[in-house]
């Protein structure tokens, strides 16, 4: 449709340098054209289509939004006279046109939209924030180079509402907290030309803010710039008006710069708000963080300084904990790669007790260190090993020892980690945590590339493990079914090789009355189609088990959701595999009385069309059955609101394959009437009609031979 083509076109990232490059690369309807002709087609179609430019798509955005986010001034002008309401028209998020026109650094669509409604700079979205806000926010994310034009849009919108420098958003934010939380600096104020006895009647803070050019931190890390930007008088000013702002959350200057900057500049910054306000360093957040607990949230090797320096002026807060019981010592051996032996040693040196404390969970520092994925997880724990020789053997609130938690890190260096942990305290292996599991249950669904040789290690540790129950009567197998990471099909072998009951673990059932190929049905990964065709190859009769619910795999295959394009293809290979093992789980009930036919409707993934369209083939009778509440397989797939239902052939199948017919034929009254019962395995079994109909694929699962209309007469 031509409208759809306007907004789509108006929304391209490149369409707002069509009117400074000479060529550009357009949409296919416009191959390589130029500025002229491409605003000539646009203007064109507009011209045609008046009901479109005051027509909101699903998201309450006009023509008119898009056009100002892409900073087209020309179409902006049109759209205008065309529809002038649209200016005061905000989307279903509260923004209007001009909030969309900050994410541009065209200035001539903001003060044209400025004259059209000059209310619209002081318009909050639903989220408490003026366009000030979101100007703002853009400026401060920009790269070297790119920002010249935003922070003119700043400054339009200050000249126009000057007071919205201190306007808080819903979230408690002045747009001077965007500042702290970028990773971007301000240049030098005399390299942009800007002198403070300019605009004299522009609030100092405004100057100081908005009145340079934000670079990336990776272009400042030298000395000399950083000695410069420290002694600009606009920065000091900012930092001492607004050293003890607080947002919603209790969150000083001083927590947002240590929390999300990272680089030397920002370690200069820190320096400065907490000059201007000492407090600071003691002060708490709403929940219970000082600036030490920030500061152990950094990722750079400047961490370790900004750490020391808050040591240094205030010792005693390696001793605060959080309301949750978490000590700096905690959030430090936890944090990732920013983690390091020297930092530990640093708090410990401060709160040497630290070692022995356990937060509101009773996880000890030597929990959190196994569950650091960096490559210094194994350094730490060796330290906090070396100062508190019994953590390895302390369980924390869930029972589970630093084995439990190593076992389940998917880090670099985690099969390291847990062949220490085995080392020093070889009987972990075989102790279960509160909810029953072994460490050899959380190995299994160890999603890194080291999960077999975790297991494989397990195993050899305790071999019959492999034979032991959660709380949940799950084996290992079962939880191995549900993972996800590439050494999945191994972990499986593996596991059904040293299970030396039930079939090798095929055949038990948890709590819930189900098998292992019930979890494999409701795993979203590649693997899961292997690990199901796998399953289905030892024990085909498994696609006929139902579970406690009376679900059988092929429910909950149809109701798997895969939401990458890449892996959905798996959830129509496991439906195959399924339907080659029992092609009568079609006709069967669970104990809501609905078929795969109406999961299959409630599927939110991309290929929920495809399992639709089979199983309607399959059972032509599936489309009249009223399940428990009364619904019918159509209802559920006009409620549906997934990737696929928005596609035009689901309205396809709603009209054809899924429309009521006739009153359904109950199963069991098929069952007396042709003498069999054709969601029963036995059946399948005597027929011979497991394999697919190779004769006629469009048919392959149809089961021609066994539908509702037919009596099996040959």
């Amino acid at each position: 449709m031509k409208s759809e083509f306007v907004r789509y076109l108006l929304n391209k990232p490149g369409l707002s340098e069509l009117r400074v490059a000479e060529k550009t690369e357009t949409p296919d309807a416009l191959p390589e054209v130029t500025n002229s002709l491409a605003v000539a087609n646009m203007i064109g179609i507009l011209t045609e289509l008046y009901e479109e430019t005051i027509m909101p798509d699903r998201y309450g955005a006009l023509p008119l939004h898009y056009a100002a986010k892409a900073g087209m001034i020309e179409m902006v002008q049109l759209l205008y006279e065309r529809y002038p309401n649209a200016v005061c028209e905000p989307d279903n998020d509260g923004w209007l046109p001009l909030h969309y026109a900050c994410s541009s650094p065209d200035t001539e669509t903001v003060k044209f939209l400025l004259r059209a409604n000059p209310s619209a700079v002081s318009h909050k979205t639903k989220t408490g924030e003026l366009p000030i806000h979101f100007a703002c926010d853009v400026a401060h994310r920009c790269v070297e180079g790119c920002t010249t034009g935003h922070s003119a849009v700043v400054k339009c919108l200050l000249e126009a509402f000057p007071e919205s420098a201190y306007q808080r958003s819903s979230h408690g934010r002045r747009p001077v907290l965007y500042v702290f939380g970028r990773e971007v600096l301000p240049q030098p104020l005399l390299e942009s030309g800007f002198t403070p006895e300019q605009e004299a009647d522009t609030p100092v803070v405004v100057r100081a803010l908005f009145q340079r050019q934000p670079v990336a931190i990776s272009s400042a890390k030298d000395s000399e710039y950083y000695n410069e930007w420290c002694k600009l008088e606009g920065v000091k000013t900012l930092c001492a008006m607004f050293a003890r702002e607080r947002d919603d959350a209790g969150m000083l200057p001083l927590h947002y710069c240590l929390k999300e900057r990272q680089g030397p500049v920002a370690l200069g910054l820190a320096r400065m708000l907490i000059k201007e306000y000492p407090e600071a360093i003691r002060e708490v957040d709403d929940l219970g963080n000082t600036a030490l607990h920030y500061g152990c949230y950094w990722l750079e090797p400047h961490q370790l300084l900004i750490i020391a320096e808050l040591l240094a002026l205030w010792p005693e807060a390696a001793q605060v904990a959080n309301r949750q019981g978490l000590l700096p010592l905690h959030l430090a051996v936890r944090n990732g790669a920013a983690s390091s032996v020297q930092m530990v040693d640093l708090l410990l040196d401060a709160f040497p007790d630290a070692v022995q404390t356990g937060d509101l969970q009773l996880m000890l520092p030597l929990h959190h260190a196994c569950c650091n994925g960096s490559a210094y997880a194994v350094q730490i724990a060796e330290t906090l090993i070396a100062r508190n020789e019994q953590a390895v053997s302390t369980a924390d609130r869930e029972d589970m020892l630093p084995l439990h938690h190593a076992v389940a890190n998917e880090g670099m260096n985690s099969f390291e980690l847990t062949a220490k942990m085995v080392e020093l305290h070889p009987h972990a292996a075989m102790r279960k945590d509160r909810r029953g599991n072994l460490p050899l249950h959380y190995g299994a669904r160890n999603q890194a590339a080291a999960g077999a040789e975790i297991v494989n290690h397990l195993l050899h540790l305790h071999p019959d493990g492999a034979e032991m129950e959660d709380r949940e009567f799950a084996l290992p197998l079962h939880h191995a079914c549900l993972n996800e990471g590439p050494a999945a099909i191994e972990i499986v072998h593996m596991l059904i090789k040293a299970c030396t009951q039930w079939d090798g673990g095929l055949k038990k059932k948890d709590r819930e009355g189900r098998i292992p190929l019930h979890y494999s049905c409701m795993n979203e990964s590649e693997l899961g189609d292997n690990i199901t065709e796998e399953l289905v190859e030892r024990w085909p009769e498994a696609a006929s088990i139902p579970d406690r619910d009376g679900k059988l795999p092929l429910h909950l295959c149809a109701f798997n959701a895969c939401q990458m394009r890449l892996v959905a293809d798996v959830a129509i290979d496991t439906f195959e595999h399924l339907m080659d093992a029992f092609p009568g789980a079609v006709y069967h009930e669970d104990r809501d009385e609905r078929l795969p036919l109406h999961y299959a409707c409630m599927n939110l993934g991309p290929v929920a069309q495809y399992l639709v369209n089979e199983l309607a083939h399959a059972d032509n009778d599936g489309a009249n059955k009223y399940d428990r509440y009364g619904k019918l397989p159509l209802q559920y797939a006009r409620e549906n609101q997934g990737l696929a239902a928005k596609q035009a052939y689901w309205k396809t199948l709603e009209t054809t394959m899924l429309l009521k017919t006739k009153d359904y034929v109950k199963g069991d009254e098929v069952g007396e009437f042709l003498g069999i019962d054709r969601d029963e395995y036995s059946t399948h079994l005597a027929h011979g009609t497991f394999s697919l109909d190779a004769k006629n694929p469009s048919n392959r699962y149809s089961m021609s031979t066994h539908s509702r209309d037919d009596n099996l007469q040959r």
